[in-house]
Parts: structure tokens; C-alpha cells; sequence
């Protein structure tokens, strides 16, 4: 229930995000706020729809779930905040290309960014087992390991384009 609620209302900011993404300090970055908060949704959606073959107990349940979602919230708000400042020019610097910001900014920007990926690590980690080691149904590998490919696809496209439109002078 909460993933999926979450996941609905991640994919609602991403796509407001899209629309407002021209009108930000660095609309490439606006652009990238706008898919961190469509495809986190996304993520979420997937794993509530599975969730209930996750066989964790109480506590790594709640832990799994509140890191993925802090990693997921967190991944679409600091973009987002990067675009609106600016920032990203030593974090994001596909994103960024030649926008900064200032001191404070740049590195409130890193620290949320190291942040939600260690939380997205170990929430998944966790999920899967590598840090509470469980059973997973058969079919249940899966459909994990899609959804992990398909991230991975999503993220390599991203890259892919914004490496296509800085070679073009824009996106």
C-alpha cells in the first residue's frame, strides 16, 4: 500500500516537474528532476506491486521501506533544487554542463546526493537479502532483476541523450 502510494504520487511530482522544467536556472537539470521523479515513482509502483513476496521481518521491512523512499523523495528533490539553483557542476556535470552555484549550494547538493544513494543501496541490499539474508521465491528473482535492468537501461539513456545534446550545443 505505502509503495504504491508513493510510487502514484512520485510519478504526479515528476511529471509537474516536467512541467515547469523550462522555466528553472538550468532547464537540463530541470529535465533530469522530471525523470528522477517519474522513474522513482516508477520504482516504487514496482516494488509495491511485489512487495508482497518480500519476506522480511518487522524491522528490515520498515527500514528497506523507509530508505527507498527517503533514497527515491531525496533523489527528486535535490535535483530538483539543483535545477532551480543552478547547481550540479561537480556532481551533475552531464546536467549541469556549465551552470553553478554558489559554495553552499553546490555542496548541500553532494552531501543529499551521497546521501540518497547510500539509502538507495542498502534499501535495496536489504530487500534483496544481502543484508538480511532470507528466501526469495523463484519467479520473485525475476522480476527483481528486470526491474534493476530496466533501471540501469533508463539510466544509461539518460546519460546517452545528454551526452547527444551537449555534442549538439543543447538538449
Amino acid at each position: 500500500g505505502r509503495c504504491m502510494l508513493l510510487g502514484a504520487v512520485l510519478v504526479m511530482a515528476g511529471l509537474l516537474t516536467g512541467c515547469i522544467s523550462g522555466n528553472v536556472a538550468n532547464p537540463r537539470m530541470g529535465l533530469s528532476a522530471h525523470f528522477a521523479g517519474v522513474m522513482g515513482g516508477i520504482m516504487m509502483l514496482a516494488l509495491g506491486a511485489g512487495w508482497r513476496h518480500v519476506q522480511l521481518g518487522a524491522t528490515a521491512e520498515r527500514w528497506a521501506l523507509g530508505l527507498l523512499a527517503f533514497g527515491n523523495i531525496a533523489n527528486w528533490a535535490t535535483v530538483l533544487l539543483a535545477a532551480i539553483w543552478g547547481a550540479g557542476r561537480t556532481t551533475m556535470p552531464l546536467a549541469a554542463g556549465e551552470h553553478a552555484a554558489t559554495a553552499w549550494q553546490e555542496n548541500l547538493v553532494g552531501i543529499l546526493l551521497v546521501a540518497l544513494s547510500l539509502a538507495m543501496v542498502a534499501g535495496i541490499a536489504i530487500m534483496a537479502g544481502w543484508l538480511v539474508p532470507r528466501q526469495f521465491p523463484g519467479y520473485y528473482n525475476v522480476i527483481f532483476g528486470a526491474v534493476i535492468f530496466l533501471y540501469g537501461a533508463y539510466r544509461f539513456a539518460i546519460v546517452f541523450m545528454q551526452m547527444q545534446g551537449e555534442n549538439r550545443g543543447g538538449l
